[in-house]
């Protein structure tokens, strides 16, 4: 078995405590159980592409609730 499948369930409710305490207002955001966070990427071409990324916990086997 890998290693990181022996480690012990993380503690995403904690977490998105911590980062919802500390996000800033515009940039960050936590919401229905995910994390949201802007981006500003440029492509091979240089081209900016704007958004938003969203983190959430994929099981609750996983994932501490």
């Amino acid at each position: 078995m890998p290693p990181y499948m022996r480690r012990p369930p993380y503690r995403w409710a904690d977490t998105l405590n911590f980062l919802s305490a500390r996000a800033i207002p515009g940039v960050e955001r936590v919401e229905r159980g995910a994390y949201l966070r802007t981006v500003w990427l440029l492509d091979k071409a240089g081209n900016p592409h704007y958004g938003w990324i969203r983190v959430t916990c994929r099981t609750q086997r996983a994932c501490w609730m």
